[in-house]
């Protein structure tokens, strides 16, 4: 009876796929047990030292119609800037886990309200609502046709005119400058809050378990941890400050690595592709060329396989010191597993290069023979 071989690269792959399903079965159907713990975190008191990040503005609704609506457009206007801080969000390039952004500091929603700000421009705004009001009632073809290339007219020097203000708005604004830092993921109990330009999240500090016959509650309360880096919650990015020297210098070098990245990207999995096919429709599959371009695309695809997983977390490494442990990567295990596809990619290319070796030998073989 012949004995069986047991395959290790089907080995490999049925136990990776079969770990990753088993860490989604185990992960959904995990619990804490017969006593369920749920917790309670009280709202601080006073909410200035977290800058308002927990309150809710309230007005009083018997006020006068024009004072109510006052009072309330300045309070959303607070607010929105709180948030606009907050969201840190910035202009910038990145490639991988890396990144170099600009933010505007203090940053005003109504900094842009031109019209409050320029009466020229605000002069061509009330034109053009009277202009509009003309259109009420007016069916007369030629007249519509005049009132629309006023309004046109009009809205050109509108534009026109905010974007002058703008560039000089833009000449004069503030920037503060960060590394960016790709993939990390706030505590689900934390916020980040910018506050008198420091950086700060709230972190949860319990004080007790009440426990009862059939479940327990942990109680506890918010208070605010000041820390050295910035963060994007939506982009999940961690932005550690840098002068506009570093900036400048390490953005044009990033803007070079990556047109050259893309020309040597192209070049290995779009251009070599094509030349082992065109080699092969000559009736030239089994060559050195062909061989070393199986290999070469093999290793730069492991290669960038490998930095797109563990680069953020070599880097880290370097920055450990200031990133609070609140701030956390996706765990290893689940970033591979992810990307497992891309080594089995890579993979596949050697075997196939190993292959194209094997038809080498026996081409060069056949040809001694004869």
């Amino acid at each position: 009876m012949r004995k069986y071989r047991i395959s290790i690269i089907a080995t490999i792959i049925a136990v990776l796929i079969t770990s990753y399903l088993a860490l989604i079965y185990f992960g959904l159907s995990s619990s804490t047990g017969p006593f369920p713990m749920g917790s309670y975190i009280s709202y601080p008191e006073n909410d200035t030292s977290f800058n308002n990040l927990f309150s809710s503005a309230y007005v009083n609704d018997s006020l006068p119609h024009y004072e109510y609506r006052r009072i309330e457009d300045s309070l959303k206007q607070i607010r929105s800037t709180e948030e606009l801080d907050n969201k840190s969000g910035g202009s910038g390039q990145r490639f991988g886990s890396v990144g170099f952004y600009s933010i505007t500091k203090n940053r005003n929603p109504l900094y842009y309200n031109l019209n409050k700000e320029d009466p020229e421009l605000k002069r061509m705004s009330d034109s053009l609502d009277i202009v509009g009001k003309k259109f009420i009632n007016v069916t007369d073809k030629d007249s519509i046709s005049k009132i629309k290339e006023e309004l046109g007219n009009i809205t050109w020097r509108i534009n026109v005119r905010s974007n002058e203000l703008t560039r000089e708005r833009q000449k004069k604004e503030q920037k503060l400058y960060y590394l960016g830092l790709e993939g990390y993921q706030l505590h689900y109990d934390s916020e980040f809050f910018v506050q008198n330009g420091n950086y700060y999240i709230t972190v949860v500090k319990w004080d007790t378990v009440i426990k009862r016959k059939y479940d327990s509650t942990k109680v506890g309360h918010y208070e605010r941890k000041e820390i050295a880096v910035r963060y994007s919650k939506d982009d999940e990015r961690i932005l550690v400050p840098i002068s506009k020297k570093k900036y400048d210098f390490f953005k044009t070098a990033l803007a070079a690595f990556i047109f050259i990245s893309i020309f040597f990207l192209i070049y290995i999995f779009i251009g070599l592709p094509i030349q082992i096919l065109i080699d092969i429709s000559k009736g030239k599959a089994f060559t050195k060329e062909n061989i070393r371009r199986f290999k070469l695309m093999a290793y730069v695809l492991f290669v960038c396989t490998f930095l797109k997983v563990f680069s953020p977390y070599i880097l880290n490494l370097f920055y450990r010191k200031i990133i609070p442990k609140e701030f956390q990567l996706e765990p290893v295990i689940s970033a591979t597993i992810n990307n497992i596809y891309l080594f089995l990619i890579a993979l596949v290319l050697f075997f196939v290069g190993k292959a194209f070796q094997k038809g080498y030998n026996l081409q060069q073989e056949q040809d001694l023979t004869i």
